[in-house]
């Protein structure tokens, strides 16, 4: 992942929102609105909702990603997707031959795995 990548915005909780607070903010004066050029217009809706919304809806803190492995690559997560597929099988059919296989699937993504961060 490059690190331009690894930051994630803030969003808003709208679960958390004040709306009565928003709907008393957000109330757009109409003859501003027919008294100016449609750009004008536009950029002071979008303002009026944006101010709106920042002063009533809290916003989650811009996190980093969690960067990933860096010796993760293709082989692994084919070797991972075996293995949950095979844990599903076993979880829903509870088998021996089914707990037999998992074992030897969940063996073989263990071994790619470590081969992987070996080799990198």
């Amino acid at each position: 992942r490059n690190p331009s990548n690894s930051y994630r915005p803030p969003k808003y909780i709208l679960n958390a929102a004040n709306w009565e607070k928003f709907t008393s903010l957000s109330n757009i004066n109409s003859e501003t609105i027919r008294s100016s050029s449609i750009e004008q217009a536009l950029s002071y809706i979008v303002n009026t909702i944006i101010e709106a919304a920042d002063s009533s809806i809290p916003k989650t803190l811009g996190k980093r990603r969690k960067q990933s492995k860096p010796w993760w690559n293709a082989d692994c997560r084919q070797a991972y997707k075996k293995q949950r597929k095979a844990w599903d099988i076993f979880r829903r059919y509870p088998t021996t031959e089914n707990f037999i296989n998992f074992k030897k699937t969940r063996a073989e993504s263990r071994r790619i795995q470590r081969r992987s961060r070996r080799a990198s």
